[in-house]
């Protein structure tokens, strides 16, 4: 049974101060206590045989019905196979726990929002989260948990900006508890995965310090901050492997996106200043989650993206968009949509356009004319950026900022380095105008583009 304190989301006044509602008090608590799913073992260990209900193979459905309680309108999501279900909760709003039972379901105000496949990799994510009672309406809720299990991604649309939780609660979350926002709870996170070299024994351009970290700090304004951006199965995570050296980023060619998460990681670096000059820097590198991903809509993606960058309030230097093969009119929209949010025509030299995998097309005249295809479709113009070859010589180096790269996954190190160095060269160079750093902003006041 649950315990069910009533809470009432009505911000009152007393004596002319505004009194905050009630299930924004609870949820305070919850946004204080550690970002973790806090699992009963004793009740996980009671649901763990219930979950052979849902056989590999078979199918199951994310679903999710309307509940409106003490004036709360939100939306409670949950998997089932018509048979059991898997849910957090059962439409309250506080003491909840992540439950499989057969009791009979609502069928009143139900929607079906998609029929999935349960694979060995959903199977795992069930497991991971039953008996989980560490319940957040706005940091672990039902849909969060629904959502991972079928796609991977710990994502509550209602706490996009404009979602139904998004509007009550927003304006009373500061600091790191917006920053956890969509982020996965801490015993979820790769970390769990130690990266391995790609060449043992070798230095990529940057060393990596951190890997996965759970959103930026005020310490990052001071870093040199990139975000790679892309297509479901454009290669963004192989290539920030190659710059860490290490497998960092999980990486495949499939429809469904890999990176299921924004991802942030932590290196150091050599970067180029104004005359050739060199500082070693902090360098966070930003893996998103691929456009026109099987599982998400595109404009979910690009709202997940540009909320997350919104809500870390920090800078950014380099922007980094990839593409690899045919490029379609879905992955144009989505990627203009981030440009134009990013204000490219103000920001346009901290942009790098990536034509990859080009090491699968025979024809260099094929690779030329794609990635004049890109330029053309994403309206990058022709900038360039020059660098000195050298701190003694006055020889300055045109690099593209359209360019094509591939890199053979058996690639030795001398290799990759040769054919990453038209991307790092240009993309480790902190730009500037005159004597000013040109960076590019991102804040809260930043409107929602859809």
């Amino acid at each position: 049974s649950f315990h069910f304190v009533p809470v009432v989301p009505v911000e009152c006044t007393i004596m002319g101060n505004a009194v905050k509602p009630q299930c924004v008090q609870l949820e305070e608590l919850s946004w204080a206590r550690d970002h973790d799913r806090m699992i009963s073992e004793r009740l996980r260990a009671s649901f763990l045989p219930l979950l052979d209900h849902f056989q590999e193979g078979s199918s199951a459905k994310l679903c999710f019905r309307n509940e409106s309680l003490h004036g709360l309108a939100y939306d409670h999501y949950y998997i089932t196979n018509d048979t059991y279900t898997i849910e957090f909760g059962g439409g309250q709003l506080c003491d909840n726990t992540v439950t499989v039972h057969c009791r009979p379901m609502p069928t009143f105000d139900v929607f079906e929002e998609a029929t999935f496949n349960v694979d060995a990799a959903c199977k795992a994510r069930m497991q991971q989260v039953v008996g989980a009672r560490g319940y957040s309406l706005c940091l672990r809720n039902c849909e969060h948990v629904a959502r991972y299990i079928q796609s991977g991604s710990w994502v509550c649309m209602q706490m996009i900006p404009n979602g139904k939780l998004h509007k009550k609660f927003a304006k009373y979350m500061m600091g790191q508890s917006a920053k956890l926002s969509n982020s996965l709870p801490r015993s979820l996170a790769p970390f769990a995965r130690q990266p391995q070299p790609l060449h043992v024994g070798r230095m990529g351009p940057l060393v990596l310090q951190t890997h996965w970290k759970q959103g930026l700090s005020r310490q990052d304004e001071q870093a040199f901050n990139i975000v790679f951006l892309g297509p479901t199965g454009c290669g963004k995570s192989s290539i920030i492997n190659q710059l860490l050296n290490a497998t960092v980023s999980e990486q495949g060619d499939t429809a469904v996106s890999v990176t299921r998460q924004i991802l942030a990681f932590e290196g150091r670096g050599t970067l180029k200043t104004q005359g050739g000059q060199r500082k070693i820097s902090t360098v966070n590198v930003i893996d998103t989650i691929g456009f026109c991903d099987s599982l998400l809509t595109e404009d979910s993606v690009v709202n997940l993206i540009t909320e997350w960058l919104q809500i870390q309030d920090t800078t950014i230097d380099a922007i980094v968009v990839v593409v690899s093969g045919r490029l379609e009119q879905q992955h144009i929209k989505s990627i203009k949509q981030v440009m134009k949010w990013l204000n490219f025509e103000k920001h346009a030299i901290n942009f790098h356009f990536v034509y990859n995998k080009a090491d699968l097309i025979q024809s260099q005249a094929t690779v030329m004319q794609n990635v004049a295809f890109m330029a053309q479709q994403l309206e990058t113009g022709s900038h360039s950026v020059y660098l000195l070859e050298d701190d003694a010589s006055q020889r300055r180096r045109r690099y593209p900022r359209n360019l094509a790269l591939g890199v053979p996954p058996d690639a030795s190190f001398d290799q990759a380095t040769g054919l990453m160095e038209t991307l790092v060269t240009p993309l480790l160079a902190i730009p500037f105008d005159g004597s000013k750093r040109l960076r590019v902003p991102v804040s809260t006041s930043q409107c929602s583009i859809l």
